[in-house]
């Protein structure tokens, strides 16, 4: 199984979509076959939520702050935040 990237750059999110599709062409389990392509395509839809946060940070960056903007996501239980929302 692919690794899970540390940022949100839309490079990342491609290459695990070939990964995971790789991964099931090679599969014999029907199952297990369509598991695997639905989550290279949900990779390939969080590589197209990635572009627009970039796009919209560049265009309104005062108000893009946070992961999504910068494209760090932080590793599980830190919390820059204090309210809690990234």
């Amino acid at each position: 199984m692919p690794d899970v990237p540390h940022s949100n750059h839309p490079d990342q999110w491609s290459r695990l979509a070939e990964e995971a599709r790789a991964l099931a062409e090679r599969m014999r389990d029907q199952l297990c076959k369509e598991v695997m392509f639905r989550v290279a395509d949900d990779y390939d839809k969080l590589r197209c939520a990635s572009l627009i946060a970039r796009r919209l940070a560049q265009r309104w960056p005062a108000i893009m702050v946070g992961p999504i903007a910068t494209g760090e996501v932080e590793e599980p239980g830190q919390r820059s935040n204090p309210l809690g929302q990234w």
